[in-house]
């Protein structure tokens, strides 16, 4: 992606990126990607969560597909 803005011309920045998710008023699904532990279990209940942790198991495939 880098190399594609480069091409094109586009400045950047170095910055330190984070990712959450809230739906439903915090009723639904919550979590982040800072904070370790503490913000991926924002929801005590999806530790044990076993579609909680499918979702987690895709992300990282995604992140290893993506980085193959």
């Amino acid at each position: 992606m880098m190399e594609f803005f480069e091409t094109l011309g586009v400045d950047m920045e170095v910055s330190d990126m984070s990712f959450s998710v809230s739906l439903d008023g915090g009723k639904g699904c919550e979590w982040g990607s800072r904070n370790g532990l503490s913000s991926l279990f924002a929801q005590k209940r999806n530790v044990a969560n076993a579609y909680f942790w499918r979702m987690i198991r895709e992300m990282v495939k995604f992140k290893d597909d993506v980085l193959r």
